[in-house]
């Protein structure tokens, strides 16, 4: 089983962009990794303003090739210029030097460079290997990340297991291994089984149709679920509701996990969003994904049903004759009856959809689990 491993890291600002990346090339040769790299670093797109890309051609001449001048999809006006290329267009000394420049003397609004090779391994389409370390504007200040993408090859068994008995997930090994630690321990870490369309891919293609089809099968059908799980509240259509809303604010995970924690589930809120998340005996991961925002206070939900390579997702009305749009929170007591309508549901998604995929799918390995 091919499987993509994402390792997410945090970046601290104490260190400036350049001496960044002269420890990842430092640690990437002491490890014994080929060290081949691109990198790319623009202006912002709605111009206006110092230019970056100028004022770094005028200090460093030989990129004056590398420049490229692009108007971006969807945002009428833009002409955002650009220095890409990679290891053959510019040593790694000249793009260290480059990149001590952000964000004062060089005002990049963003800027992005990828160390990669073999041993990083081949990811799915859109998804690139490598690590790749990043610097960008933001309204509140300059944004540093750093993010490994590398694929592994392991039988479905081979996890090493947890303390507590909980399988860990497949982890590198050799050189890639040596370089990954010296980054420390990674704040987030996914994992996505690989489909691979081959003939060689067993039954992986046929079962992908058929988890497609369920998906369709029942959005289709929605109305009769929400009819037939009998959700206990009415509430006001979503334009009645948005005259009458209220932004008080009230705590909202409590009612949750008063509702949900019964049913299996647990309870884990992020910055405008709540995941509640329960596993199958088949180690698939069920979801129900609420955005509450952050400001705004509409709630928005989504029933996932997560297995390797594949995800089933249907929107999750608040109520009966109300569309699966953002729908205004108001006060607790509407709150409460919010989430005693989408818990009615789920028991009646949960019960009826999750049997199907489990029986299609097949097992999921018992590291396996829902990206973050």
């Amino acid at each position: 089983m091919n499987v993509l491993v994402q390792y997410e890291y945090r970046a601290s600002k104490k260190e400036t962009y350049g001496v960044l990346l002269r420890r990842l090339n430092k640690s990437l040769v002491e490890a014994c990794l080929p060290v081949r790299y691109e990198f790319a670093f623009a202006d912002s797109p709605v111009g206006g303003g110092v230019s970056a890309v100028d004022r770094a051609v005028k200090k460093f001449p030989q990129l004056a090739p590398l420049v490229r001048t692009a108007a971006l999809p969807g945002i009428l006006g833009s002409a955002q210029k650009t220095i890409s290329g990679d290891d053959s267009n510019l040593p790694f000394a000249t793009l260290a030097e480059l990149a001590d420049g952000l964000p004062r003397s060089l005002p990049f609004h963003s800027a992005r460079v990828r160390f990669t090779g073999s041993a990083f391994g081949v990811g799915p389409p859109l998804v690139l290997a490598g690590i790749v370390a990043g610097d960008d504007w933001w309204v509140n200040g300059r944004q540093r990340s750093l993010l490994a993408n590398f694929v592994l090859d392991v039988p479905a068994s081979s996890a090493p297991k947890s303390s507590r008995g909980r399988a860990l997930g497949p982890a590198p090994e050799g050189p890639l291994a040596v370089f990954l630690a010296t980054l420390g321990k990674p704040a987030k870490t996914n994992r996505f089984p690989m489909i691979v369309n081959s003939v060689h891919a067993g039954e992986s293609v046929p079962a992908r149709s058929a988890l497609t089809e369920i998906t369709q099968k029942y959005r289709s059908k929605l109305g009769e679920l929400v009819a037939e799980a009998a959700m206990p509240n009415s509430l006001p259509a979503r334009a009645d509701a948005l005259k009458l809303a209220t932004y008080a604010q009230h705590p909202l995970k409590p009612t949750l996990e008063r509702y949900f924690r019964p049913l299996g589930y647990s309870c884990k809120g992020g910055v405008g969003t709540f995941s509640i998340r329960r596993r199958t005996a088949a180690n698939h991961v069920v979801e129900i994904d609420l955005d509450v925002g952050t400001w705004s206070r509409l709630v928005i939900a989504h029933f996932r049903v997560h297995v390797p390579g594949f995800c089933c997702s249907l929107p999750m009305p608040v109520a009966a004759g109300v569309d699966g749009g953002q729908y205004p929170i108001g006060d607790a007591e509407r709150w409460e009856k919010i989430v005693e309508n989408l818990a009615a549901l789920s028991v009646l998604l949960d019960r009826q959809i999750v049997p199907e995929i489990d029986a299609i799918a097949g097992p999921a390995p018992d590291w396996f689990d829902a990206p973050d």
